[in-house]
């Protein structure tokens, strides 16, 4: 029962975010909802406006003492009064004394005849969109009806009791209701239309959402850079400009959790790969790599992305010798390995000149024993390795290394993409130990208003 409430509760919660996402949309569609509702009554809509008059019909008796049967006697003939009274007989002379271009039934359904009940006053209303002729219509039918209703029936107490006045406002706020209508309207649209969106939005946004869709732990997530940032600036290099900011908190809390991971087991090499290009691996590997190595750990940072490698671009290095001159046995260990000046205890290995073969060096014996020489010199060796979906080069690689983690951007990274790029490294039996998250709004990640010291 408790499990249900809360995925109730997370439910409403994703739909309130959803909500929150897209209200600047909402907003929009409610206000030119409410737009075209005014604008539609300003130059579509005609005003209608209502008139009325009332009549007392009777019969004339001198004595002023009236039994109760002849005012039932007087009642009961009303009905036929309410009818004379818009019939063609009235009406053809209101149109002709009123010189109006209609017909006799348009003008009938102009009026309302009542009176209320035990009543000899008959109410007479009239609707038009002009309110000087709505008054003049009711006006001149009554007037019509007192004269001629004598010589059509044994009537003749018939008086006007009160003239219709020139009405001042149109019977119903048309401008008012219309514009409440097309705020209601937009604001539905507003909220269907977020909606659609967001079903028709096939990329990954939330921690839950990720571990729902490939069952793995998310090990952290990694707010995005308000400032632009380019692709393979140093300026990515956040944990080493700024230690202190929520960001590189934020990468400590991942080292923290790749440690807990790894409790009671032999861990040394940690492969580091996506589903499609653009998800942040390389800035994520560099900052994680700077983040062990301010923990007193030696740490090799190895580009095995030979196809478009980045590192030395982040770390402000050459890429003339490294991973692949180093496996052809073109140039010593000690010229493909840079040391990085301002991180202790950071190395950095390039990937060297591109190669015709990248997968068959990644696969090579070569590789592989060189793997198990650095891991006697190095706590801890990082790859950087080559999207999953587009080349084999991360399953190789991941084949051979302790653990793998899969990065995700937010909001960008397609639920088959990522449900995929798992299969595929299930396939090649990598040690998958979770997810990390790039691209994370801000407000989503809830950390505190303080940073821990320098760990320099």
């Amino acid at each position: 029962m408790m499990v249900k409430i809360m995925e109730e509760m997370i439910d409403l919660q994703e739909l309130f975010k959803i909500i929150k996402k897209r209200f600047v949309l909402i907003v929009i569609l409610t206000i030119v909802g409410m737009t075209i509702g005014g604008v539609f009554t300003h130059f579509f809509m005609t005003s209608v406006y209502q008139a009325s008059t009332q009549l007392l019909v009777g019969r004339s008796d001198s004595s002023n003492n009236i039994t109760s049967a002849e005012i039932s006697g007087n009642i009961q003939i009303i009905n036929t009064f309410n009818d004379i009274l818009v019939s063609s007989i009235i009406l053809d002379q209101v149109i002709e004394e009123l010189n109006l271009s209609t017909t006799v039934d348009e003008l009938r359904n102009r009026m309302n005849v009542a009176n209320r009940t035990n009543s000899q006053v008959i109410t007479l209303t009239v609707q038009h969109e002009y309110p000087d002729l709505a008054r003049d219509i009711a006006n001149q039918t009554a007037e019509i009806f007192e004269r001629d209703l004598p010589g059509l029936m044994n009537v003749d107490n018939v008086h006007v009791l009160a003239q219709a006045q020139t009405p001042r406002n149109p019977m119903t706020d048309n401008l008012r209701r219309n514009m409440v209508l097309g705020f209601l309207g937009g604001a539905v649209l507003g909220t269907f239309l977020a909606f659609s969106l967001e079903l028709l939005d096939k990329s990954v946004k939330t921690e839950q959402e990720v571990e729902k869709l490939i069952n793995l732990p998310n090990l952290g997530m990694i707010g995005f850079e308000k400032k632009n940032i380019a692709r393979g600036s140093k300026e990515s290099l956040v944990t080493a400009i700024d230690p202190k900011s929520p960001i590189s908190e934020q990468y400590r809390t991942i080292r923290t959790n790749i440690q807990f991971s790894m409790v009671d087991k032999e861990f040394k090499t940690l492969a580091l790969t996506s589903a499609a290009p653009g998800e942040g691996k390389s800035t994520t590997i560099s900052n994680l790599a700077i983040a062990l190595a301010y923990q007193g750990d030696r740490v090799l940072l190895i580009d095995a992305d030979l196809r478009k490698p980045t590192l030395h671009q982040l770390m402000g290095i050459s890429n003339q010798h490294g991973l692949t001159s180093l496996i052809a046995q073109t140039t010593t260990k000690n010229s493909a390995i840079v040391k990085v000046s301002k991180v202790i205890n950071l190395y950095v290995m390039p990937s060297g000149p591109v190669p015709p073969n990248p997968s068959e060096l990644l696969s090579s014996k070569m590789m592989k024993n060189l793997i198990v020489k650095l891991s006697q010199e190095y706590d801890w060796i990082l790859f950087d390795t080559p999207p999953v979906l587009a080349v084999t080069d991360a399953q190789i690689l991941g084949d051979v290394c302790d653990g793998v983690i899969l990065v995700t951007k937010s909001h960008q990274t397609e639920k088959k993409e990522l449900v995929k790029a798992k299969e595929l490294m299930d396939k090649a039996n990598t040690n998958l130990l979770g997810t990390i998250i790039t691209g994370v709004d801000q407000k989503e990640l809830g950390y505190g208003y303080y940073s821990y010291a320098n760990e320099q």
